[in-house]
């Protein structure tokens, strides 16, 4: 059963976010390499981790994402189940193969197959 691996927040000022997370949460913070992309790490024990990117598309969102098995096969599923798939299939070099959805309400969300071999 394909659980909630990850969170991306997006706005207009990311940098603002960052110290928002870090001062009301205590979140540490790592930018990652020369993206403008803040990896979250919100904690010991249970949880999940995430990222704080520019607004895009979706704008000003919290997007969870799903780590999955199969990329393409969950594709077919959200489709035959009223979803849509957003962003293709794309590598996230050294992490896994990454998908964009919406739910039949538009509601975003990511599938990550992982793959360390991606974009290599």
């Amino acid at each position: 059963m394909p659980r909630p691996i990850h969170f991306d927040i997006h706005g207009d000022d990311p940098q603002a976010s960052v110290a928002f997370y870090a001062d009301v949460f205590d979140w540490q913070t790592e930018q990652w390499g020369d993206m403008p992309y803040w990896l979250q790490r919100t904690g010991d024990g249970p949880g999940i981790d995430g990222g704080i990117a520019p607004t895009g598309e979706p704008e000003q969102a919290v997007i969870l994402t799903m780590e999955i098995d199969d990329v393409d096969a969950f594709s077919e599923r959200v489709v035959d189940a009223g979803g849509a798939i957003t962003a293709e299939r794309s590598p996230i070099p050294g992490v896994g193969w990454f998908v964009m959805a919406t739910d039949p309400n538009g509601v975003y969300f990511g599938m990550l197959q992982p793959d360390e071999t991606a974009g290599a």
